[in-house]
Formats: structure tokens, C-alpha cells, sequence
């Protein structure tokens, strides 16, 4: 975390011109792979960054960073080193994720909305499809194959299809070991295969069998070493060789070979300075070069080369 702004890394982006994107509890920074530039709230300048409490960074296809804060949502102009500010009244952005066809959705704290980048006007989806949904907290958003937005809940799993305006909603059914294995839900993951992965806080994880329409789950086992290490997923990412990066709350990182179906779990270990210096992943991600770059609770960002 030498030259961060904070050392709790929520969110991790690489742009187009290359630069590594960091965002922390108290401050942006941009990494060009020497030194950190940290951007923070100045209260004396409208066009500073709104919040120094960073969720998530996305580019858009118009080459602008979008930065989901506390407070709302931020574009941030690289020309002009400015944010412009929307604010989404009454909710707290989770996530911002850009479809295949270039909209732009928000997970947020009540409910999940596209927002227009031009007006700043913010349309939320599935409020008028029952009461659960109404009030459901929409942490990530990742996009099938098929066009359809797979959102991570606290109360399960929702699939929307955008073009029918239809939701299915997957709970855990404890007498059925092919339903989802839990409801706390906190991540949701396209592989490069097109298979969707679902990390659950406190149940492990889920594959989805897109033929059966169930799911395929992983769970910690004490008495198998090569099963997941914590059952509690914070972020899912996927390496240069294929294999899917599973990162925990205390855990550390479980990785997992299709070939093998089984995880090879990667743990802090206070005798070697090169390991993992911090257990708790809240995000993964794999550069352009195939690096994996890990973002920890309180040890900053890890760099894993290729």
C-alpha cells in the first residue's frame, strides 16, 4: 500500500490508456505503473471528486471513468482533470456495469437502474415486480451470454432479461442440493466460457447449469484441503490460464481448475514476505499483460505477475 491513499482497495480498473485504477474508503488513485496520483473531495472545488468512499470505476465507451461514491456517481473528463456528479436521491451505488450494447446499470442500495449518461436521469427496474425486489440491495450485476443482467442480492439471486422486462428470482431450497446454495449473495462473475459463478456470504459458491436450470455448488469441507477455504466470497476474477480466482472474507484466495474440480488455496503467511499480506479479498482483477492485481481489507493492493 506504499503510495495509496487508504489501504482498504473496494475496487480495481485498468483503462484503455493503460493506467491501474484503485479505488479505497478515503481516496481514488491512479496508478501509471512508477507512482499513485490520489484524487480526493476538496470541499472548495465543485469539480473534485464527490466522496472519498469509492464502491466501483468502470469505463464507458466514450473513454470516460465513471466512479461510484457514497454519495452517487462521478464522470470523471481526463482532458479537463473534472468530475461531473449525479446523484441517484436515496440510494448508495454498489456497482456500474456496462452492457454489451453500451448501457450503463447501476447496482444499488434499493433496487438496480440504468442510467442515462447525458441526462443523468436514472430509470430503476423490477421496483413494481413485488415487494421483495422493491427493496433489494443489487451488489453486482454481470451479463450472460444471452444479453441477460444476473444480479447479486441480499435476498438471492435475480435474472433480468432487459428486452422483456421479465425477472426470475433463484432462494436457496434447503431439501433440493441443485438450487442456489445460499440467499446472501454478494458477487456475480461471466467466465470467459460464458458460465455464470455466484459467491455467497457464508455458502460457498455456485456455478449455474444453464441446461438444467440448477446449480453445481462448492462448499468448505474439513476433511477435503482441496475444497473452497472460506465459505464467505467477496470477489471473483478469472487468470490468464483459465482458472477462476475465488477471493474470501479471512480466507485468502481459492483457486480453481475445471480440469482437477478442485481449489488450490492461497493463504497469508507471516514467514514469507512475497505471500498474501492480508486475508480479506474485496476485489480481484487480471490486467491486459494477465497480472492479477488483488485488493485486500487492509493490506492495499497485491500485484501478482503473470
Amino acid at each position: 500500500n506504499e503510495g495509496l491513499s487508504q489501504s482498504t482497495v473496494k475496487s480495481i480498473f485498468q483503462d484503455s490508456k493503460g493506467f491501474m485504477w484503485f479505488g479505497t474508503k478515503d481516496g481514488l488513485n491512479r496508478f501509471d505503473g512508477y507512482d499513485f496520483k490520489v484524487f480526493k473531495n476538496d470541499p472548495h472545488n465543485r469539480f473534485s471528486l464527490s466522496n472519498n468512499y469509492i464502491t466501483d470505476i468502470l469505463e464507458d465507451q466514450n473513454g470516460y471513468l465513471l466512479i461510484a461514491t457514497r454519495i452517487g456517481l462521478d464522470k470523471f473528463d481526463r482532458k479537463t482533470n473534472k468530475f461531473v456528479h449525479y446523484t441517484i436521491e436515496g440510494v448508495v451505488i454498489n456497482d456500474v456495469f456496462q452492457d454489451k450494447s453500451g448501457n450503463i446499470w447501476l447496482g444499488t442500495s434499493n433496487g438496480f437502474c440504468l442510467i442515462n449518461i447525458q441526462s443523468g436521469k436514472c430509470k430503476f427496474f423490477g421496483r413494481d415486480l413485488n415487494d421483495a425486489f422493491k427493496k433489494n440491495d443489487v451488489r453486482k450485476i454481470t451479463e450472460d451470454t444471452e444479453g441477460n443482467l444476473w444480479l447479486a442480492t441480499h435476498h438471492g439471486l435475480d435474472r433480468f432479461t432487459y428486452k422483456t422486462n421479465k425477472m426470475v428470482h433463484y432462494l436457496n431450497n434447503p431439501k433440493n442440493p441443485k438450487s442456489i446454495s445460499g440467499n446472501d449473495i454478494r458477487v456475480t462473475y461471466t467466465d470467459s466460457a460464458g458460465n455464470i459463478w455466484i459467491g455467497t456470504y457464508g455458502s460457498g459458491i455456485s456455478l449455474y447449469n444453464k441446461k438444467e436450470d440448477s446449480f453445481k455448488n462448492f462448499k468448505h469441507n474439513t476433511n477435503n484441503p482441496k475444497s473452497l477455504y472460506r465459505d464467505a466470497i467477496l470477489s471473483i476474477s478469472q487468470d490468464a490460464t483459465g482458472k477462476l480466482w475465488f477471493g474470501s472474507e479471512n480466507g485468502g484466495i481459492s483457486i480453481y481448475s475445471k480440469e482437477k474440480d478442485n481449489f488450490y488455496n492461497v493463504i497469508s503467511d507471516i514467514n514469507n514476505p512475497q505471500s498474501l499480506n492480508d486475508v480479506s479479498i474485496h476485489s480481484l482483477y487480471r490486467d491486459n499483460s494477465g497480472n492479477m492485481w488483488v485488493g485486500t481489507y487492509a493490506g492495499g493492493v497485491n500485484f501478482l505477475p503473470k
